[in-house]
């Protein structure tokens, strides 16, 4: 039993006794002795007069059964209504109870379901340079490298980059691009993307250039995630950073944010 259920159930006993109180004083009122029909000798006479006596004791007993009968019944109606708020509140504690045990339990699903999803996480970079022919012009090749963190498999269905590099009036986007993919890492595995068309300055340099890679995935559950990472190239080395004021992902239209 809940501590919360006492007061509730000591109302209701409380209860029970002024109703069965109040119907033992019925049926006593029930059961007053009667007199038999008088009598003409003096025998008679008499037992009238003691019958009249014993009826004004009668009238007061009902008077007093009555006030009584007042009084229990006022008594039951008010712990009737403390038990009905009892009742109430130990029935609203109840479902505070319930609502907290269901919360408990999407919290634990929730963490459960982050614990076994994938990760897709940035493991590093490489590049190369390509000095390009009559028709393409030089331009540097970078392969981004991501690993998958999570315990569970992750099915990649598609990634974007966006490229922005230095102009005559300051950084510009050099190009977008989003490709679809059907592709598994596997736990602790690493998959690479590459990303192609940047290309030298008018100098046949490599100046300073970001690179914005969002990744989508897919775990066993069908739940679909999202992973992104910026690397700057300072014309010698490539690392991870963050993008400059107005630099932005490329998310193609039909593809909204994942949760």
């Amino acid at each position: 039993m809940h501590r919360d259920d006492k007061p509730a159930l000591i109302a209701l006993a409380l209860l029970l006794t002024a109703i069965l109180l109040l119907a033992a004083f019925e049926i006593s009122s029930r059961h007053a002795p009667s007199y038999p029909p008088s009598q003409n000798d003096a025998a008679g006479i008499q037992q009238n007069e003691e019958r009249d006596g014993g009826g004004t004791q009668n009238v007061q007993t009902d008077s007093m059964t009555d006030w009584l009968t007042v009084v229990l019944t006022g008594v039951a109606t008010l712990i009737s209504a403390i038990a009905v708020r009892l009742v109430n509140e130990t029935l609203k504690t109840s479902r505070d109870a319930s609502s907290a045990a269901l919360d408990a339990v999407a919290v634990s699903r929730e963490i459960g379901e982050r614990q076994l999803r994938p990760y897709i996480v940035y493991d590093g970079a490489s590049f190369h340079f390509d000095d390009g022919t009559h028709s393409v012009p030089p331009h540097v090749k970078v392969k981004a490298r991501f690993r998958n963190a999570g315990i569970s498999p992750a099915k990649v269905t598609s990634f974007s980059y966006s490229v922005y590099g230095p102009s005559d009036a300051g950084w510009t986007n050099k190009g977008t691009s989003w490709q679809q993919l059907r592709s598994t890492i596997g736990q602790n595995n690493t998959q690479s993307f590459e990303i192609q068309g940047i290309t030298a300055d008018k100098e046949y340099k490599y100046s300073w250039f970001s690179v914005g890679i969002l990744v989508w995935y897919e775990g066993i559950t069908g739940a679909q995630y999202e992973d992104s990472v910026w690397l700057l190239f300072d014309g010698e080395e490539m690392r991870q950073g963050f993008p400059d004021m107005g630099h932005a992902l490329y998310r193609p239209d039909h593809l909204s944010p994942a949760p």
